[in-house]
């Protein structure tokens, strides 16, 4: 299950900006990979690489399934 704040109840997930993406690859000489945002309902906000599939449920960003 998603880790949630104790407090607001949202879950917790990470977030990149662009400023990090940029020096993602000064510091490690590569881009980290795209991701797309998805709920999955057994295991709550994922980030999935893109062209990839939700391990748990099986569904791809463009909502068909795997």
């Amino acid at each position: 299950m998603a880790t949630k704040n104790d407090i607001t109840g949202d879950a917790i997930i990470s977030k990149t900006s662009e400023k990090y993406r940029d020096n993602y690859d000064k510091i490690f000489g590569k881009k980290p990979p795209e991701v797309w945002q998805h709920y999955c309902k057994s295991e709550g906000h994922l980030a999935i690489e893109k062209g990839s599939a939700c391990n748990w449920c099986g569904i791809k960003e463009d909502g068909t399934f795997d």
